[in-house]
């Protein structure tokens, strides 16, 4: 499974929640009832105490899995002229029309592309799977790192020193030695503020990460899918298993996605191996039948945020 090494990833951290498959179940089952209904952004608490954010605007929109192979992946946009209008569809619903053969689009949304560069700012991180691909990178970064577009110097170093410890002879193509390497949301923060980790919570709820990764970063803004990052900013987006585990994806300059699953290779697809056009619509479900604690589904879309581009500004994880 291609997310097997993110689930080694969190065992730690996971181990030291008290888990239960019934209650996880429960939280899952109270999150898809409340995605039946709301706006755009809405957030909703459970009875669970779970903060939940409904990327759903009608029943018929897809939020966490892609049933439909066939259903266009595009927002329901019109053309007025030679420009996208949403103002017949303001809270950016998904088209229900069937795709074009060989297209990811039906007909009316053939310029899909276009019409999602519309909303980029200029200064997204290039796709860069070389870098990112490198063994002392790619062991020891997360999706984190990749949606802050932060690689750590002294972290790849210690990758390095672990690996060549460890194997004299020179490290292998893929590492496994530097998974404790990889930075936590709001760790960065902890430290400055403590020197430890001591008071960390691990809860992975959206409401709790929100608050994780704006106070690592307070230049990170909260911004709606349909609208341009100011100058210097690039967009990324938050998901979270509720109280399991969270993932972070970021933009691309040709608007596609891309991300990082844990210390596996960087990816423009989701699990359906499509490309990602639209985080909120793609599939999110990674538990491909597992019947364990550990599988991995995506249920909460906690939103989309402007992050600071690094020749703007440095970003800080630990």
């Amino acid at each position: 499974m291609v997310y097997q090494e993110l689930l080694n990833l969190f065992k730690s951290d996971t181990s030291k929640v008290q888990k239960s498959k019934h209650k996880r179940q429960k939280i899952n089952n109270k999150s898809k009832k409340l995605q039946k209904g709301g706006n755009i952004n809405e957030l909703l608490s459970s009875k669970e105490g779970v903060d939940i954010v409904v990327y759903k605007m009608y029943n018929n929109d897809d939020t966490t899995i892609t049933k439909d192979q066939n259903r266009c992946m595009c927002i329901n946009y019109r053309m007025v002229g030679n420009t996208f209008s949403l103002k017949s569809n303001p809270n950016a619903h998904r088209c229900t029309r069937k795709v074009k053969p060989g297209s990811d689009f039906c007909e009316l949304h053939q310029n899909c592309k276009n019409f999602l560069r519309s909303f980029l700012s200029g200064y997204e991180p290039e796709y860069d799977t070389e870098l990112w691909g490198h063994p002392y990178i790619e062991g020891s970064h997360n999706c984190y790192t990749y949606f802050l577009n932060h690689v750590g110097q002294s972290t790849k170093e210690k990758c390095e020193e672990m690996c060549l410890k460890k194997h004299k002879t020179g490290c292998p193509k893929k590492i496994g030695e530097c998974r404790d390497l990889i930075p936590q949301p709001e760790d960065y923060y902890l430290l400055k503020r403590d020197g430890d980790l001591s008071k960390k919570v691990r809860k992975y709820y959206c409401k709790t990460m929100d608050k994780k990764i704006l106070s690592d970063n307070k230049m990170i803004k909260r911004v709606p899918f349909t609208k341009k990052c100011p100058k210097n900013f690039y967009k990324g987006a938050m998901v979270v298993d509720p109280n399991h585990t969270f993932h972070f994806y970021r933009q691309n300059p040709d608007g596609t996605w891309s991300h990082k699953p844990g210390t596996n290779p960087v990816t423009n697809l989701d699990e359906d191996k499509r490309k990602i056009y639209i985080p909120h619509f793609s599939n999110r479900d990674y538990s491909n039948g597992i019947n364990n604690d550990d599988a991995i589904n995506y249920t909460d879309f906690c939103g989309y945020y402007c992050i600071p581009s690094k020749k703007y500004t440095s970003t800080n994880s630990v």
